[in-house]
């Protein structure tokens, strides 16, 4: 996050390269096949989890702090994840 605002650094591509990598290496041929598209969705579901927090599920509120942080982290995070996992 940088001046109130979420923002990737230019290696980003490379780390999300790099653990994809590390990490479809770890596992067995059959479940990389089977699971790549439901793993890979489940990422999105972590990042919607991870950044809209108790109380945002009924209703938003714009005058709380909190909840106008966590839509921004979630406006910045989550089109740059669709983007690089191809949603």
């Amino acid at each position: 996050m940088e001046a109130g605002k979420w923002s990737f650094y230019h290696e980003m591509p490379v780390l999300a390269n790099a653990f994809w990598k590390s990490f479809w290496d770890s596992t067995p041929p059959t479940l990389t096949q089977e699971a790549e598209a439901a793993i890979k969705f489940s990422l999105s579901i972590g990042g919607l989890n991870r950044y809209f927090i108790q109380g945002m599920v009924d209703e938003i509120d714009l005058s709380k702090k909190v909840h106008r942080l966590s839509l921004e982290y979630a406006r910045g995070i989550l089109p740059q994840i669709w983007e690089q996992e191809g949603f």
